[in-house]
């Protein structure tokens, strides 16, 4: 009675049965808490140990992060993220189409050697001092794809800082 979930004769035949689990994942009545519930036999005693976490801030942002990444697949503009050494270590499809290089030639490459656009490393000097003063830099340049097309692009690149390493 302590722990009110939607399904309630799971829990029950769980706990009246001493079932082991582990991570079941559980719902409470009003949906507003998303349980986990991992179960233990005390082997000496007959008891059961239990453990129930509230899982819902987790599977919240897992949500958002399935979200984000379906947003970053498909949109039509061409996203790359770049480490601090500015190797590219994701692509979205649409950069495929700009650049004409499928995905596993351009992942894990250095972004400058692999991508060779003229207009864009001429820039870069003042994109790098755009992006360490301010955090962003955002500019209009033509370029030539490996196609041997030209492709106009508004480019922005963002700094993203992660919390705990500044």
């Amino acid at each position: 009675d302590l722990i009110k979930t939607k399904m309630p004769n799971e829990l029950s035949q769980i706990l009246s049965r001493c079932l082991e689990c582990d991570d079941i994942h559980l719902q409470n009545i009003d949906n507003e808490q998303q349980l986990s519930l991992t179960t233990r036999r005390l082997s000496n005693h007959g008891y059961l140990l239990f453990a129930i976490q509230d899982i819902t801030e987790i599977e919240e942002a897992m949500n958002r992060q399935r979200v984000a990444g379906r947003v970053f697949e498909a949109s039509q503009d061409g996203l790359i993220v770049l480490n601090h050494k500015g190797v590219i270590t994701m692509v979205n499809p649409a950069v495929t189409k700009l650049v004409g290089l499928e995905i596993d030639q351009l992942v894990g490459q250095s972004f400058i050697q692999t991508i060779r656009w003229r207009k864009l490393q001429e820039m870069m000097p003042s994109i790098i001092e755009s992006i360490e003063n301010y955090g962003v830099w955002q500019g209009e340049v033509i370029e030539q794809n490996h196609l041997g097309l030209l492709v106009p692009m508004f480019a922005r690149v963002n700094r993203i800082v992660k919390c705990e390493d500044n």
